[in-house]
Parts: C-alpha cells; structure tokens; sequence
C-alpha cells in the first residue's frame, strides 16, 4: 500500500491563520468584554468585521482573495 502524507498548515510562523486556514474555514477572532472583532474568508474575499459585546457589527470591510496581508493590517489595527 501507498500512502500519501498531506502535511496541513492551517497556521503560519507567528501564529496566524494561514491562507489554507482561511480557505477551510477557519476564523481569527479576538474580544474583550466591551468588543470583538473577526477576520475570515467566505466566497473567494476576506472579511473583516467589528462590534461591541453582545451587539451586531459596527465595521464590516472585505477584501479580494489576493489581499490577505491588506485584511491582516486592517484586523490588527483595529482596537479590541
């Protein structure tokens, strides 16, 4: 029998979510008691959303499939 080892990388060096991580579903997210805020992919774009605790978004920007490092920027300016 042969087996083929799909080695997986969902996270990159500095712990963020890679690409591959976005691509399978996966969320970045981060909140505190007063707001939250999410980076993840859904149709081929990045989204990026804010709000306070409890509540709907506030702030919602997408990006196209190739501005990942523009959504990364964007999410970690955002004030948690």
């Amino acid at each position: 029998l042969n087996y083929i080892i799909m080695k997986t990388d969902f996270y990159i060096k500095n712990g963020q979510l890679s690409f591959y991580g976005f691509a399978c579903g996966y969320v970045e997210k981060s909140s505190t008691s007063e707001s939250w805020k999410e980076l993840y992919m859904e149709h081929s774009h990045f989204h990026v959303r804010q709000g306070k605790s409890g509540e709907g978004f506030t702030i919602w920007e997408t990006f196209e499939n190739n501005e990942l490092t523009k959504a990364r920027k964007f999410y970690n300016n955002l004030k948690n």
